[in-house]
């Protein structure tokens, strides 16, 4: 089932919204400093979820409507490997 989707989604163009979502993702992920500023963000973010999800607010209504987003972390393994007695 793995590569058949891999083929399948291989073989679709993704839309302006995903190309542009994967940039943003991407200029995170290879810098460090914004990784961990975004890990801290979500910390945030995921307090007011309650509050957000389903609501006109909640940018992901249409997915959230039948799923719940995995909780962040307390830390990320970065900061346990250097708080790590």
């Amino acid at each position: 089932h793995l590569l058949q989707n891999r083929r399948n989604g291989s073989q679709q163009n993704p839309s302006w919204w995903q190309k542009r979502a994967f940039q943003i993702f991407a200029s995170f992920a290879i810098k460090p400093g914004l990784w961990s500023i975004a890990a801290k963000l979500g910390r945030i973010g995921q307090r007011l979820q309650g509050l957000v999800k389903g609501t006109l607010l909640d940018p992901a209504r249409a997915w959230t409507k039948t799923r719940d987003l995995p909780p962040v972390p307390k830390e990320s393994f970065r900061e346990w490997w250097r708080n790590r007695s």
